[in-house]
């Protein structure tokens, strides 16, 4: 008899158990399951979850030493690829400027700041420090 097929939202969660078990290899299998159908539930949290393990796939601190050589040229790509699926205009400009962080560029970080200072600004929502 033929496999159930498993629900998206199924292979979203045990995505985010990998991930926050330091497995994203196995977190972005499960995110890329789960992002199916293309217009579903759970597609474009799926991909938000994608980006950010792209981004930081050890769960580090992003904004560590910016002074490290790690080449991570082909996971901002990647990111920014699957920057293009993500509707939510807010989700998009934060994930935005921490594709500009993640470059690890230092011409970036004032961009970053500049979009971060937008989102602020712009969403009347957010609580006032």
């Amino acid at each position: 008899h033929k496999r159930a097929r498993i629900d998206p939202g199924l292979h979203y969660v045990k995505g985010l158990y990998h991930r926050y078990c330091n497995n994203p290899r196995e977190a972005l299998r499960e995110f890329i399951l789960g992002r199916n159908p293309k217009d579903g539930q759970w597609s474009e949290q799926c991909i938000i979850s994608m980006i950010e393990v792209y981004l930081n796939p050890d769960n580090d601190n992003i904004w560590g030493d910016m002074d490290e050589k790690v080449d991570v040229t082909e996971n901002v790509k990647t990111a920014e690829k699957l920057l293009k699926e993500v509707t939510d205009r807010n989700k998009k400009a934060l994930l935005e400027a921490y594709c500009l962080i993640a470059s690890k560029k230092k011409e970036n970080m004032e961009k970053a700041l500049t979009k971060f200072y937008e989102i602020m600004t712009n969403d009347r929502s957010a609580p006032v420090a």
